[in-house]
């Protein structure tokens, strides 16, 4: 999904405001991004960082993604799969230990979406989107 579609789509989902406060960081710029990426040994996908500098972490429609901020029990840093580092990155989960991941490539994330079992040593490879974007599109 290209980002004008991705803003079309949920244009009344930011309209909707956080009545309940559960919408963490948002507006991060690329020093926060470059601290997380440096931690997590891999650059983040164009399309993540671009969605990170205008939405927010934490409750989108249906989906809870990780947030940004150290401090937070949902910390992205806290929150990756056992043994996983320089594989993936995990940046949600289904509510069951199973972990949404960007495959790690030369150290950098690959914008597509994997799911990471809670025993990572059964991944089987399978693709759940095609992008970061298409993902929260359809899951979201």
């Amino acid at each position: 999904m290209d980002r004008g579609s991705f803003e079309q789509k949920f244009e009344e989902l930011v309209s909707e405001g956080d009545p309940y406060g559960i919408r963490n960081t948002s507006g991060l710029d690329e020093a926060n991004i470059a601290i997380v990426e440096d931690e997590l040994q891999a650059g983040l996908p164009e399309d993540y960082k671009w969605f990170l500098a205008r939405y927010w972490t934490g409750m989108f429609g249906s989906v809870d993604l990780y947030t940004l901020q150290s401090n937070d029990r949902s910390y992205i840093g806290k929150r990756q799969p056992e043994e996983t580092l320089g594989k993936f990155v995990a940046f949600s989960d289904d509510g069951f230990g199973n972990a949404y991941c960007f495959p790690v490539e030369n150290g950098r994330c690959v914008d597509r979406v994997v799911i990471v079992p809670l025993l990572p040593s059964e991944y089987t490879g399978e693709t759940v989107s095609g992008g970061f974007l298409d993902f929260l599109s359809t899951h979201a």
